[in-house]
């Protein structure tokens, strides 16, 4: 079965819940094209940080320049961004704050996570690891005016390793990405973490 850019357009219209996307999207890595560092990258699902996070998908990565981490946060395409005041609503502020908490939890223990990754990428070409995050919620429709667009949204949508996405553009990358797609060029393969280890989950059948 050929899953398509339309595929993913269809699902997010449906207004699903958090964990069907996430559902989706483990089935069709190869739509996560756009979050990945690197076409040579890993991805893990569920990745662990201590006793008390756990990140949707991490994206894993080494090249001479260091060791790379980006974790992937997915909230639901229903998910509001706002207050009726347009002030941002207590669930997007949450999810926000989860990433800081990530990436704060990352940079206090950097050895760790070394030592974490180093089975899953074999021999590490540097010992530097560097940490982003980004955060998938709602859709372009709540951006209704200039406050909430500009004043408020595009002001928060970038903040040095962390970026905040709405499933439109995600949507709209993946269309401009489409011939990769088409092609098959990047289908990485998906691990989850297990007993202090990392394991490959089989793949499912895969025809773009």
């Amino acid at each position: 079965m050929v899953v398509s850019v339309s595929d993913f357009r269809t699902l997010i219209d449906s207004n699903p819940a958090e964990r069907e996307v996430q559902r989706f999207l483990q089935t069709n890595r190869h739509l996560l094209i756009d979050f990945a560092p690197s076409r040579s990258a890993k991805i893990v699902r569920q990745f662990p940080l201590g006793q008390d996070f756990l990140a949707d998908f991490a994206f894993v990565h080494t090249d001479s320049g260091g060791n790379y981490l980006r974790f992937l946060e997915l909230e639901s395409p229903k998910h509001r961004l706002f207050n009726l005041d347009d002030s941002f609503s207590r669930g997007f502020n949450v999810a926000v704050q989860q990433i800081h908490d990530w990436l704060g939890w990352c940079r206090g223990h950097q050895d760790y996570l070394i030592e974490m990754i180093r089975p899953l990428l074999g021999f590490l070409k540097s010992e530097k690891i560097y940490f982003s995050g980004v955060l998938v919620i709602g859709r372009r429709g709540e951006l209704l005016n200039n406050r909430r667009r500009q004043e408020r949204f595009e002001s928060r949508q970038s903040q040095g390793s962390f970026r905040i996405r709405i499933y439109d553009g995600f949507a709209e990358h993946l269309e401009a990405d489409s011939p990769l797609i088409k092609r098959g060029n990047w289908c990485p393969p998906l691990y989850a973490y297990q007993k202090r280890g990392f394991v490959e989950i089989a793949s499912s059948s895969h025809t773009v």
